[in-house]
């Protein structure tokens, strides 16, 4: 009887117990089967002296029975005793406990008290399973009981032994067997303490597990909450640092036009003796930073439209082959003064694709603009190709630039990414041309990528559905 064990020192204690004797009896006689060999019982495994099964751990001169007893409650008594010292006891195991070691301490009465001859009221009896098993299962148990013994109880108003400790045995199943007992004790003799008091008591036990395993919940939900605060949070710290990035960027290059219109319309002004072919080459330069300004602009407001949610342009089946053709129109004398080799090869025509004409126009203006600004300088070569493949158009725009490295072929599909050229350096731009033109193809229900070898070229693909009439 010690206040202190737990029920996890017991279970490891009957286990080791039961390991022991298991090793010492029953595994020995396996010898004598073949299944294991002799050298088990003279040597021990592993020719290990001390765990010789029939000499454990040196002790010799007594019997294998005795041998096998005196270690199995050895193992049982060690492991229990420090088990329990080294674990905690749950609240039930505390209470239990208390009540089964300090049972006569809630109790008057001789110790010597005979259980067998115990009498009680029948109601009771019924009360007390009523309250603790609940009614149906209470009455269940009482017209179990009368049917077995024969008797009506309705007709009894005192119960015997018989029925004290089958009342005593369910509620056992359902409370403990020592607050069952105490419970049983309260309304067999005449206690101090009243039955209505020990309900209390019960219902207060019962209230405190209930009000801890609340509280564990609401700790589960607190670091819920809390990693779902920190998540937050960071999305926070993420988005501001984006904004940051997104004025300093634009900032940066919107000052650059400006100065550069500013300064070239300055010296036009103040020098009216200025040649004519000077003026021309600073005016034309003045012509293409405003409309570098100008794609900037666009730029920050495309990004606006798509950061603040799907944008709500009319979707309606459209020639993608046309739209192509038409893009590639616009450029191509772009690409000539430039001496850059162009081809376009479109293998389908019509292509009806589901989409936004001025979108998609975009993306192919963007996908173009892009190759013609990183292919080989005095020798480039750009190739556009449209075809079908199953149920998707496909569009692939090749340049025949320094590609782009593996590791930063999903990078430039960011915002502001720019690559750096070791031959040209960072290239004009915003840095939100692809990262427009990635969220445009997504709108779409299509996907974009880049096939690139270093010194090899890339090849950006776009993939949109075709349009049916039964996808309509």
């Amino acid at each position: 009887y010690w206040k202190r064990a737990t029920k996890k020192g017991a279970l490891w204690g009957l286990l080791a117990g039961f390991g022991i004797w298991a090793y010492t009896l029953p595994l020995p006689t396996m010898v004598e089967t073949g299944v294991l060999p002799i050298q088990f019982i003279d040597h021990g495994p592993f020719g290990i002296e001390l765990l010789k099964p029939h000499q454990l751990f040196g002790l010799t001169g007594a019997s294998h029975i005795t041998q096998a007893a005196f270690w199995s409650l050895t193992a049982n008594t060690v492991i229990y005793f420090f088990v329990s010292l080294f674990t905690s006891q749950s609240p039930l195991e505390v209470s239990q406990a208390d009540l089964f070691v300090d049972i006569y301490k809630y109790r008057k009465g001789s110790t010597d008290y005979d259980v067998m001859r115990r009498q009680a009221m029948v109601k009771d009896i019924r009360i007390l399973l009523n309250r603790f098993l609940g009614e149906p299962r209470g009455n269940l148990l009482l017209n179990a009981y009368e049917n077995s013994q024969r008797i009506d109880l309705a007709q009894q108003k005192v119960a015997g032994a018989d029925l004290v400790n089958y009342a005593e045995t369910h509620l056992a199943g359902a409370i403990g067997a020592a607050s069952a007992k105490i419970i049983i004790g309260s309304i067999t003799k005449e206690e101090p303490i009243s039955l209505e008091e020990m309900f209390k008591v019960l219902e207060q036990t019962k209230e405190i597990i209930q009000y801890s395993k609340a509280l564990e919940r609401k700790s589960a939900e607190l670091e819920r909450t809390t990693k779902q605060l920190k998540e937050a949070n960071e999305r926070l710290k993420e988005l501001d640092r984006l904004k940051a990035d997104f004025i300093t960027t634009v900032t940066h290059e919107l000052r650059t036009p400006i100065t550069s219109i500013k300064a070239l319309s300055k010296i036009i002004k103040e020098t009216p003796n200025l040649p004519e072919e000077q003026k021309q080459e600073f005016l034309t330069i003045v012509v293409s930073e405003s409309e570098r300004l100008t794609r900037l602009i666009n730029q920050v407001l495309d990004l606006e439209k798509i950061q603040s949610g799907p944008e709500n342009r009319t979707l309606a089946p459209i020639d993608f082959a046309a739209v192509t053709e038409r893009a590639y129109s616009g450029l191509r004398q772009l690409m000539r003064d430039r001496n850059i080799r162009h081809e376009l090869m479109i293998e389908h025509q019509p292509l009806k694709v589901k989409g936004n004409n001025d979108r998609l126009t975009q993306v192919v203006v963007n996908l173009i603009s892009n190759a013609i600004k990183f292919s080989k300088e005095g020798n480039g070569a750009i190739t556009v190709h449209l075809c079908q493949d199953g149920q998707m158009a496909v569009l692939k725009v090749q340049d025949n630039g320094k590609g782009i490295q593996p590791k930063d072929q999903k990078l430039i599909f960011e915002k502001f990414t720019q690559l750096s050229d070791e031959d040209r350096g960072k290239p004009k731009g915003s840095g939100l041309g692809l990262f427009i033109t990635h969220s445009i193809v997504a709108q779409h229900g299509g996907n974009i990528h880049v096939e690139s070898q270093p010194e090899m070229g890339a090849t950006f693909i776009v993939e949109i559905p075709i349009w049916t009439e039964k996808s309509q």
